[in-house]
């Protein structure tokens, strides 16, 4: 039996099409779950390694600007995040920054603050209220913002109350955006002999849909393609930005089909006015940064799904509209994975930026990273501990490799679980990394995670036998004592508990 096709929208231009209302609602109704139930993917754009990087890279950039006579040194320079979701990036770019601190410039009593800023409350109060941020909301370095990269023209500052606008600014600014620019709006357009067609998006799914505002729609819709011909693009173009990148693609003695990144285009236009067009993009996502890979895409767009949904982002067309107002931009040089781009506006001279984007970023690029990982995740079912031991050091200590952990890596559980961010208490790395230490006989350091542990992904009747232990073999038999009637509180047939109170009780009563 043939499935029923129900068309939902007619064939429609890409940029009006119902798919990016179905986007918002995603991410307005989802909320932090997007992350925490592990829908939309995240890890490659946000580990400690590319937070380490564009740690050195932001380090840089604020070294050059306070090194100038003309800096204020009175003013920071602001950090924006956009759409960080869940704020594990923003959170390890923190902590990276704080182990530079020694190499800020002096004389300057606060070099940045870090805003972290999504489109939705929800998302926002997430991140603000995350435990793991405590400690750099009291030292003051973040903030927290609702920001929509298409709309907003201001950043409203929520802890400081200050706003972010071209009167205020006084500084450069910086801004990232890590696997955000895919998901914004994007127009397409195929061009064949120097004629340029708008792409069309019909949406189609197998049942009647009640509300069409539901994003579980994006799971099931099918999206057919078509093209029509644009007879004057002056007329059709009103953004005089993507006329003259169209016009400029037109003018190529080539067959292409080309996204165009409105939505992130948006952005930059906003960035510049409230920087006062002095600013520093970094960017890392799924992207097309080379005229020479436009040149092989001869097909539709593709369009992944994962909860919600994501194009191509075409930072080549940014880097035509950086250059065409003055600006450069800077990129990872492989065709295939993961792009990352520096987009300058403003100052491009940028010594101390530009080196820790050459010698640090681009020696081993965090696609390279990702890939070495995969391999050994994947390839490597039984990996030698020398080679854990490299990985390690290489991502800066990043935690989820820790159930690989052996123990001559030690000195290494207490920056593993300083990186700790969780988003699901189902990976309690800081109750591993307790387990580790008792191994270990650091039952100080165990003591620290185990409670750690409980503060972050909650309580757990495992854990407090765990800290029974621990206590009693530092000699604390009353804590001792109460771990374990806590564990008998949860699970009052726990046998190894109930034997461990008795050895505990019998030892009170001989002192």
């Amino acid at each position: 039996m043939a499935t029923q096709e129900i068309i939902l929208q007619e064939a429609t231009p890409l940029k009006d099409s119902m798919i990016w209302k179905l986007q918002d609602q995603f991410y307005i109704r989802k909320g932090p779950s997007c992350w925490t139930d592990f829908i939309v993917p995240h890890f490659v754009t946000s580990n400690s390694y590319i937070a380490y990087q564009y740690a050195n890279c932001i380090l840089g950039y604020i070294r050059d600007y306070y090194s100038s006579p003309d800096a204020n040194k009175d003013e920071p320079i602001y950090i924006v995040e956009v759409g960080a979701g869940h704020g594990k990036l923003g959170f390890l770019i923190l902590n990276h920054l704080a182990e530079l601190s020694e190499f800020m410039p002096t004389g300057v009593s606060k070099p940045f603050v870090y805003v972290v800023t999504d489109f939705t409350e929800n998302i926002v109060d997430f991140c603000k209220k995350h435990k793991r941020m405590e400690e750099h909301i009291q030292k003051g370095v973040v903030d927290f913002a609702l920001f929509n990269c298409e709309t907003s023209n201001e950043i409203v500052l929520q802890l400081s109350g200050k706003i972010l606008n071209k009167d205020t600014v006084k500084t450069p600014m910086i801004a990232i955006s890590n696997y955000v620019f895919n998901g914004l709006h994007e127009d397409a357009i195929s061009i064949n002999s120097g004629t340029v067609s708008e792409a069309y998006v019909k949406i189609t799914t197998d049942k009647e849909e009640e509300d069409k505002s539901d994003p579980d729609i994006i799971s099931r819709m099918k999206v057919e393609w078509s093209y029509k011909p644009i007879e004057k693009l002056e007329e059709h173009f009103q953004d005089a930005d993507l006329l003259a990148i169209v016009k400029e693609y037109a003018q190529r003695n080539a067959s292409l089909n080309v996204l165009l990144p409105i939505g992130a285009l948006q952005f930059v236009r906003t960035l510049g006015q409230i920087s006062n067009s002095h600013f520093l993009l970094l960017s890392a996502d799924k992207a097309h940064s080379h005229e020479e890979d436009l040149r092989l895409t001869k097909d539709n767009p593709h369009l992944a799904i994962h909860g919600s949904f994501s194009f191509m982002t075409n930072f080549h067309a940014m880097h035509q509209y950086f250059v065409n107002h003055g600006g450069e931009s800077l990129h990872t040089p492989y065709f295939s994975g993961l792009q990352v781009a520096a987009f300058i506006m403003g100052s491009t001279k940028l010594p101390e930026f530009r080196f820790a984007w050459e010698n640090i970023l681009l020696a081993f690029d965090p696609d390279s990273f990702s890939q070495l990982q995969r391999c050994i995740r994947d390839e490597t079912p039984s990996p030698s501990l020398k080679n854990i031991l490299a990985l390690i050091l290489l991502v800066d200590h990043i935690p989820y490799a820790s159930d690989k952990m052996q123990s001559d890596f030690k000195n290494d559980i207490v920056h593993i679980a300083n990186n700790f961010y969780p988003l699901s208490a189902a990976k309690d790395v800081d109750f591993d990394l307790g387990r580790l230490s008792m191994g270990l006989r650091d039952y100080e350091m165990s003591i620290r995670l185990f409670r750690t542990s409980m503060d972050l992904c909650g309580e757990h009747y495992v854990t407090w036998h765990n800290l029974g232990i621990c206590y009693y073999y530092i000699d604390n038999m009353q804590e001792s004592l109460n771990s374990f009637n806590k564990c008998l509180e949860i699970q009052p047939e726990y046998q190894d508990a109930k034997s461990w109170r008795a050895r505990v009780e019998e030892k009170i009563q001989a002192q």
